[in-house]
């Protein structure tokens, strides 16, 4: 079941996570938590797939981490994290496969948001990119 936003004042209790395999984990659930969205699209009178996820990868990330969904930071994280998405989908880019792999263009977002947060240094950031990569590539992830 899907958690819900903490009332205003509280802060989740979801630890930040502090290994490479514990972000993958929540990256995981992150993942499962956006694609309840789809079940609204038709209310909303759109069709949300797989390949449209990554916009909700930013409040996935304040959601889990107990930040308001609205607000002036919450736009601004939400901003930061898709223009990431945007420079790293540009043709002379070093990371190519984001917008081919809805997957990886999750994590990206999901990732970006936590360091607009300031919650995971830039090092690190890439570190937990380059492993969803190298994970994402595997046969087992429904990737050939």
């Amino acid at each position: 079941m899907s958690e819900t936003f903490p009332k205003p004042g509280k802060r989740a209790t979801r630890p930040i996570p502090t290994t490479l395999v514990e972000w993958l984990a929540e990256i995981a659930l992150a993942w499962m938590d956006a694609e309840e969205a789809k079940s609204f699209g038709p209310i909303a009178g759109v069709k949300i797939t797989d390949d449209k996820l990554f916009h909700i990868a930013p409040l996935v990330a304040l959601k889990f981490r107990g930040w308001k969904p609205t607000g002036k930071k919450a736009d601004t994280i939400r901003k930061t994290a898709l223009a990431n998405y945007v420079v790293n989908t540009a043709r002379d880019t070093a990371r190519k496969g984001v917008e081919a792999d809805p997957k990886l263009a999750f994590a990206l977002c999901y990732v970006a948001a936590h360091f607009a947060m300031d919650l995971v240094e830039e090092e690190i950031a890439h570190e937990i990119l380059e492993v969803c990569e190298s994970e994402l590539a595997r046969p087992t992830h429904g990737r050939t």
